[in-house]
């Protein structure tokens, strides 16, 4: 895919409506652009992109220090924890309870992906996503263009499906209404990540179905949502979990604050035990958002805060002219606090 770079909006093309003709707010009190659809339109359906982008909860990626949904923890199948109505986030935007398998930045990779799938042909929920292994497996970049899966690719594959399969979660969405005060705005009650999927052998290749929780669509509706890039994602092969895991949770942040390292690293499920490692670890973790064009620069001070500046803002779009991904949010965004028209693109 080919990207155009532009330095600001007055660069862009004009074009009639933002992502599909849907409209955006600034979430009161928040930082984050949310969709403000003015009704409920009961479909089952999540926020359309176009291909090579993706969309995902806030919730999903930012957690607290109780942890994360997905975490960067180095595993193999076999020593997965399982974890029984645990609060992974608490905080004035959202309450984030979880019950099920350990989820690792593999399965993040393999649930964009079935987002994606969704999400991009305006998928009804109620109804199965059925694609076959090979591609798939090249679109989250586990496996290359010009290769073939393996069986430990397929294995893998259904391994991280399993795991998504046993996650449930409750979440419960608020909006900040002061420093120390919230009000609910929603819920998403019990539902599974993947309510179920299943796989045949079809020659060489494998097919699968899977079904996701038509009721994960609220969060999505009612709650804030970041745009990503899958180009940028799969820059980062999965023998570097702590840079995705700081990718999606920078990527949530329209001017990242300063953080522990150690808050980050409980976030990433770290072994706590090996605190004299961190400084290291995250440094070679935010060399690579460097090397990979997203973070301009970064550096962990005296007390052990690290400190990042993303690249300065720019339009990242497909040559189509169509725009998804969280930089163009960001230039929205910019543009509602500075009471301007922000430039729509189709």
């Amino acid at each position: 895919m080919n990207f155009d770079l532009f330095d600001d909006l007055s660069d862009l093309p004009q074009t009639p409506s933002v992502t599909h003709g849907k409209t955006f707010r600034v979430a009161s009190g928040s930082d984050f652009l949310v969709e403000d659809d003015g009704a409920e339109t009961g479909l089952a359906c999540l926020p359309e992109v176009q291909e090579g982008f993706y969309v995902m909860p806030n919730s999903f990626v930012r957690g607290s220090n109780l942890g994360t949904l997905f975490n960067a923890r180095k595993g193999t199948k076999d020593d997965r924890y399982a974890i029984t109505g645990k609060v992974i986030a608490d905080n004035r935007h959202c309450k984030l309870t979880y019950t099920g398998l350990e989820l690792r930045q593999a399965e993040l990779d393999v649930f964009i992906g079935v987002l994606h799938l969704a999400s991009s042909t305006s998928h009804d929920l109620r109804k199965p996503l059925i694609f076959t292994a090979p591609r798939f497996l090249k679109s989250i970049g586990w496996v290359q263009e010009d290769k073939h899966p393996s069986k430990k690719d397929y294995d893998r594959l259904t391994d991280s499906l399993k795991a998504l399969a046993s996650a449930k979660i409750y979440v419960e969405q608020y909006r900040s209404i002061g420093p120390n005060e919230r009000i609910p705005v929603g819920e998403f009650s019990g539902g599974n990540l993947l309510a179920e999927f299943k796989w045949r052998k079809e020659g060489a290749s494998r097919h699968y179905e899977v079904n996701l929780d038509p009721k994960i669509a609220l969060i999505f509706t009612k709650n804030e949502y970041t745009i990503g890039s899958h180009s940028l994602r799969r820059e980062l092969d999965g023998r570097q979990p702590l840079a995705k895991m700081l990718l999606e949770y920078y990527l949530t942040s329209r001017e990242p604050i300063p953080i522990s390292i150690y808050e980050l690293a409980a976030r990433a499920g770290l072994c706590m035990t090996h605190k004299n490692t961190f400084r290291r670890v995250f440094i070679a973790a935010c060399e690579h958002l460097v090397n990979i064009n997203f973070l301009e620069s970064f550096y962990i001070d005296d007390q052990k805060r690290l400190h990042v500046k993303r690249q300065p803002l720019k339009r990242i779009a497909p040559s189509s002219g169509a725009i998804y991904n969280n930089t163009y949010v960001d230039n929205v965004v910019d543009a509602i606090l500075k009471k301007v028209t922000p430039v729509q693109v189709a």
